[in-house]
């Protein structure tokens, strides 16, 4: 789109929940028209909107990370699983570079991200960690869980395992916010599609 930079909506193909789609980059100035042209253009074509919270189930039952719960400062791409999507090696100097490179050059790091399936549902609010067990040890942490609409009996979320522990078969376990013990499978890496910004 042409016009002043506060008018220049930008558009990125980032595929989400393991579907191809894209991103709209809007300025606030003009986002409220462009906001009720989408939704009656995806109403036209028999689409509707999702609300939030439904994009983020959606993610977690496919195994992407979302920036906030799933991804913050203390984290490295690398332990994310998404370094094939979100890291060039090729680009110029940036911020952390140095840090990445000798990621790369090391080939490990300390814990990753894993897809993982609760005996019960745990009580978690957005942005806290609870800590994953192994016997007492902790192997870990937990980000994100959601019920899995479904099948309202699979409850599934995302949390980082320490290495020592990501080919271990010892039991999981995590306390959630009521004290209740809750067993824990992991079932598999992040998706590599995409991210939740």
């Amino acid at each position: 789109m042409s016009g002043s930079d506060d008018e220049v909506i930008y558009v990125c193909h980032r595929p989400r929940c393991g579907l191809a789609g894209y991103d709209l980059f809007i300025p606030k100035a003009i986002l409220p028209e462009w906001s009720d042209t989408l939704k009656s253009a995806v109403r036209m074509l028999g689409g509707g909107v999702v609300e939030d919270i439904a994009l983020r189930v959606a993610g977690i039952e496919v195994g992407v990370p979302m920036m906030g719960n799933d991804m913050c400062d203390d984290i490295l791409v690398q332990e994310t699983g998404l370094e094939t999507l979100a890291v060039s090696y090729q680009k110029g100097c940036y911020i952390g570079q140095e840090v990445i490179s000798r990621i790369r050059t090391m080939g490990k790091v300390n814990k990753a991200l894993r897809r993982l399936e609760f005996e019960t549902s745990p009580r978690l609010q957005d942005g806290m960690k609870l800590s994953l067990m192994s016997g007492d040890q902790v192997a870990g942490f937990v980000t994100s869980a959601a019920v899995i609409p479904a099948d309202p009996f699979r409850i599934h979320g995302l949390g980082y395992v320490k290495r020592a522990f990501l080919e271990s078969d010892e039991p999981l376990t995590c306390k959630d916010l009521s004290g209740s013990e809750i067993g824990i499978k992991i079932i598999g890496l992040p998706s590599a599609l995409g991210f939740q910004a």
